[in-house]
C-alpha cells in the first residue's frame, strides 16, 4: 500500500534568506503576509515577487495569507470590491500560486474569477468537522487546514474527513493554544479589526496572547493537552492521508525557525519541546523572568504519549480520564514551580 508522505509548509519574512530550507525534498510551500491591512499596504511588489520566485527557483508553490476573518463588511461596497479585486489582479500577476482565506466570500470570489490560483482555507476557519470540511470543499477549496487546536488529536474525526474529502488537508503541526480554546474566534476576529481599521487600540492586539500565557503557566496539564504534534508523530498523520503540515514561526533567519524547520523535516527532536512552539514567549524558555516560569519538557520523554490517542481513549472527559495530567506531572518542569 503507498502511504502519503506528509510534506512541510514554512514562513518566510521580508527578512528571510529561504535558499538553504528551500532545496529540502520536505518542503513543497513558504507562505507569508503583510503587516497590516494588506488592502491598503504599498510596496509589497518587491516582496511578494521575492518569496515567488525564490519559491519557483525551488521548484515549489508560494501562499499569500489574506485569511482575515472580518473586514468590517467592506466587501459588501462597490468601492470594497474594487479594491478586493485589484489587489488579487495584483498576486496573480506577480505570479502568486495560492492564497490562505478564511471567509467563503473570498473562496467564491477567487474560484470564479482566478480559477487557476491555489485556494488554501485558513485554521482561523474553524473546520472541525466533516460537514464543514465537505461544504468548504464545495465552493471551490483546493487545501483545508483543519483547527488544529481541536482536531489534531481525534483521529477517528480526521479519517472521517479524510474520507470524504477529496481536496488536500492541512494542520498545523507547533501551535501551544489551549485546547479547544474559547478565545480563538474572538483572538482571530481581533486581529483582523486592528490590521483592517484606521484605527488601533493600545495594547489590544497583545491580550488573547497574554490570557493563553496565563492559562499555560498554571499547570503543565494545559500545555500537554494543547494538540501539538511532536516531529516524531508525523507519521500518525501520514497513514491516515493528512497531505501537509503548517509550520509556525517568525522568520527562517532567526534561530528558533531553524531548529523548529530542522526538527520537523528530519522528524526527531532532541531538546525542549517548548521551543518548537513559537507562540510560546522565550521567557519561557530561558529563565529570565517576565510573565511565565521557565518551562522544561525533554521531548523524548514523550514517546508513546500518542498511543493513547491512537487507540481512541481520548473521549473528551478531561475531568475524568486524567491521562494528560499524569503526564503531565511527569514531564512538566516548571522552573522555581512546582509541577502541575
Amino acid at each position: 500500500m503507498n502511504i502519503n508522505k506528509i510534506k512541510l509548509s514554512i514562513p518566510v519574512d521580508r527578512n528571510s534568506d529561504a535558499g538553504h530550507f528551500l532545496s529540502d525534498d520536505n518542503i513543497v510551500n513558504i507562505y507569508a503576509k503583510i503587516p497590516g491591512n494588506f488592502l491598503e499596504s504599498t510596496g509589497v511588489k518587491d516582496s511578494i515577487n521575492r518569496y515567488v520566485n525564490a519559491a519557483h527557483n525551488h521548484g515549489i508553490s508560494f501562499t499569500f495569507l489574506m485569511d482575515v476573518t472580518c473586514l468590517n463588511n467592506l466587501e459588501w461596497t462597490r468601492s470594497g470590491q474594487r479594491r478586493i479585486r485589484v489587489f488579487l489582479d495584483n498576486l496573480v500577476s506577480w505570479g502568486v500560486d495560492a492564497v490562505s482565506v478564511s471567509m467563503p466570500y473570498f473562496v467564491e470570489l477567487i474560484k470564479k474569477q482566478y480559477p487557476k490560483v491555489t485556494i488554501e482555507i485558513s485554521s482561523n476557519a474553524e473546520v472541525d468537522n466533516i460537514q464543514r470540511a465537505k461544504r468548504w470543499e464545495d465552493l471551490g477549496a483546493d487545501i483545508i487546514t483543519l483547527a488544529s487546536y481541536k482536531v489534531n488529536r481525534n483521529f477517528a474525526l480526521l479519517e472521517g474527513v479524510r474520507s470524504n474529502v477529496k481536496c488536500d488537508l492541512q494542520l498545523v503541526a507547533n501551535h501551544c493554544c489551549l485546547n479547544n480554546c474559547v478565545n480563538h474566534g474572538f483572538h482571530a476576529n481581533l486581529a483582523a479589526h486592528l490590521t483592517g481599521q484606521s484605527f488601533a487600540v493600545d495594547n489590544a492586539g497583545i491580550f488573547y496572547g497574554l490570557k493563553c500565557l496565563e492559562e499555560r503557566s498554571r499547570t503543565g496539564f494545559d500545555i500537554i493537552s494543547s494538540q501539538w504534534i511532536r516531529p516524531e508523530d508525523i507519521k500518525y498523520y501520514e497513514g491516515i492521508g493528512i497531505n501537509r503540515l503548517q509550520l509556525l514561526g517568525d522568520s527562517l533567519n532567526s534561530g528558533d525557525s531553524v531548529e523548529i524547520i530542522n526538527a520537523y523535516s528530519k522528524r526527531c527532536y532532541a531538546g525542549n519541546l517548548i521551543k518548537l512552539f513559537p507562540d510560546f514567549p522565550r521567557c519561557a524558555l530561558h529563565h529570565e523572568g517576565g510573565a511565565s516560569p521557565g518551562v522544561f519538557i525533554n521531548n523524548s520523554d514523550l514517546d508513546g504519549f500518542m498511543e493513547h490517542f491512537l487507540e481512541g481513549k481520548c473521549r473528551g472527559l478531561c475531568g475524568e480520564c486524567r491521562y494528560c495530567e499524569d503526564i503531565a506531572g511527569k514531564v512538566v518542569h516548571f522552573a522555581g514551580a512546582r509541577n502541575g
